[in-house]
């Protein structure tokens, strides 16, 4: 291993070189051992490296040791790293400090009997990168994720991974799974307007309109609201107008950086998501495929400044860690630690800051401060691989068989009448059954491949795998 031959050739290397390179080893370790943890009841541990796959260790180590070493390798990787790196990308004390915060919520969890250490590493790890003074909340939300220029001088931003366009393309991107396929030449005559231009990607995914209405409204009166309870939505209803009004003024400011509605810009085009726009869900000649057919679009990750072609070279970047990520971390720490108002605080820190929003006052119920914490943790923290990973910690943590979140159907769609003045919530017109999904509890672990059992008789089989 790397560690092994420095060990070996410590008197070629400066003491701070030897340092700083064990610390880089030791936090991708304990980044990988985070992740076995996560997915898996037991797994072999190995510290060392073996010359033959004959020699490899072949028992079993339980989840809690997994994550005992992860957090011994992060500890040390902190105290061995600088706070800062002349290297763009590479680890730094604040990062060991970040992922070990991370780590140990997911601890916390999935450890029998170790919550309170767990949730008590957690505070010192985020207490002791905040301490540094060296990361601070970016005010423009937007660029921190979708300029590649900008997030490079991101106070924000702990560790990203930034990918060259002398090596990338578009199509090796993410950017290729978000944006949509269609160009004037695709569409039925009177989709419209025209685009300017041709939107060339390979989509997955589009927003649902459950995740867009999780984005509040600033009111009249100041008031973060329900979009359905504010006074421009009961103007709408009394004395008509248009939906995007009704529906989309004053919204958190992370809605208008992370997802493109009806009439909003994208790239050079308008686009309109309304019946007869040019990417509304039935807006093709021959199929479906490629139009958003939730009516919304992901904005967030992808870069508008120029026009992207599959083959296209793009540098890129995607965030890992980030100061607004560990004031959340922190946030759930305080609150499962029954110190609510404290958690308030730091909830309140990206609510405000990249939001927008008017605080949340103190003295909230426990319960009520779940509740907004996680509706600020899912979109502050959108397309940044936490939704799905946070979900089953708070179900693990707090004992569910079932999470409820993972077990309901996405199946609508925002269809806005053709003059705005109108709209329909209708059932999804395509892939409905990719949206349908039964959570068990056991996705709260992954199945362990059986050519790993064929080699390692002692691992056992994930529980209902």
């Amino acid at each position: 291993s790397i560690m092994q031959k420095l060990e070996e050739k410590q008197g070629d290397f400066s003491e701070e070189f030897i340092n700083k390179v064990k610390g880089e080893c030791l936090f991708i370790r304990g980044f990988y051992l985070f992740q076995l943890g996560k997915e898996f009841k037991n797994a072999p541990l190995r510290l060392t490296a073996s010359q033959s796959p004959s020699t490899f260790p072949l028992a079993k180590s339980s989840q809690a040791e997994i994550w005992a070493q992860a957090e011994q390798d992060l500890i040390t990787a902190a105290s061995l790293l600088p706070v800062t790196n002349e290297v763009i990308g590479k680890p730094t004390k604040g990062a060991a400090y970040a992922l070990l915060a991370e780590a140990a919520l997911h601890g916390a969890a999935y450890i029998e009997s170790g919550q309170s250490e767990y949730y008590e590493i957690a505070r010192q790890a985020s207490e002791d990168l905040f301490a540094l003074n060296v990361y601070s909340l970016d005010t423009d939300y937007k660029n921190m994720f979708n300029d590649f220029d900008h997030s490079q001088n991101s106070k924000e931003i702990i560790l990203a991974q930034w990918k060259s366009s002398d090596n990338t393309i578009f199509q090796n991107t993410w950017m290729q799974d978000l944006v949509p396929n269609n160009d004037n030449n695709k569409n039925k005559e009177g989709s419209l307007p025209l685009l300017v231009e041709e939107l060339a990607g390979w989509p997955k995914s589009f927003p649902s309109v459950d995740l867009v209405n999780q984005y509040l409204v600033v009111d009249e009166d100041g008031k973060a609201k329900e979009w359905d309870e504010t006074s421009y939505y009961q103007n709408f209803l009394a004395k008509g107008g248009y939906v995007s009004n009704a529906l989309y003024k004053n919204r958190d400011n992370r809605f208008y950086a992370s997802i493109a509605q009806d009439s909003s810009n994208y790239f050079k085009n308008t686009i309109t998501m309304r019946k007869k726009g040019n990417l509304n869900w039935a807006s093709k000649a021959a199929e479906i495929w490629g139009t958003p057919i939730s009516g919304y679009v992901y904005r967030k990750g992808v870069y508008e400044a120029v026009r992207l072609l599959n083959s296209e070279p793009t540098s890129y970047h995607y965030v890992l860690l980030r100061l607004g990520r560990s004031y959340l971390n922190y946030a759930e720490v305080m609150l499962r630690q029954n110190k609510v108002n404290a958690a308030i605080e730091y909830i309140n820190k990206t609510r405000t800051v990249h939001g927008g929003l008017p605080e949340l006052p103190s003295g909230l119920s426990a319960e009520e401060a779940w509740k907004e914490y996680k509706r600020e943790r899912r979109i502050e923290l959108l397309h940044e691989n936490d939704r799905y990973w946070s979900l089953l910690r708070w179900g693990k943590a707090d004992g569910l068989e079932i999470v409820k979140e993972l077990n309901t159907h996405q199946n609508a769609c925002m269809e806005i009448a053709e003059d705005g003045k109108s709209f329909e919530i209708i059932d999804l017109p395509s892939n409905i059954s990719d949206n349908n999904h039964a959570f068990t509890s056991r996705r709260y672990l992954f199945p362990v491949p059986q050519s790993e059992r064929d080699v390692n008789s002692s691992l056992d089989q994930n529980p209902e795998w």
